[in-house]
């Protein structure tokens, strides 16, 4: 009798478990994306896991494109920076990602461009709130 009622118990727990996973993303496309400065600026900022720009980001930062360049550069690839007093820095460049790429995410993800002394992009990271 306890095999079963552990049988019952388990076979319930990943069904549940399978149909939660279906009502959260039953259609999301998390793969990510070749950068592509066009497909990037040409996107909008939203709070999505399907965001084109959390979806380019990694390949974005991986392939170092950002490493050296000066602000107008950055500009030139990526368009203008979003405006928010939320990461407020004078040499910051902020640009609003997407939501939070966690099966739970609530908060969202921004790409932090900071510039240093020589204009010159010093750091690129990834920046959940």
């Amino acid at each position: 009798m306890m095999t079963i009622v552990v049988l019952v118990l388990v076979g319930t727990a990943a069904f549940g478990v399978r149909w939660f996973r279906g009502i959260i993303s039953p259609t999301v496309d998390f793969s990510p994306m070749k950068f592509d400065s066009g497909g990037w600026r040409s996107s909008k900022p939203e709070f999505s896991w399907e965001s084109v720009r959390l979806r380019m980001v990694d390949d974005l930062l991986a392939r170092k494109l950002l490493a050296g360049n000066h602000k107008e550069e950055v500009r030139a690839l990526l368009g203008s920076e979003d405006s928010t007093e939320y990461f407020a820095a004078q040499e910051r460049f902020v640009y609003f990602l997407g939501q939070e790429r966690h099966p739970f995410g609530i908060d969202s993800e921004w790409l932090l461009i900071d510039f240093g002394s020589s204009g010159k992009v010093s750091e690129a990271q990834i920046w959940r709130d």
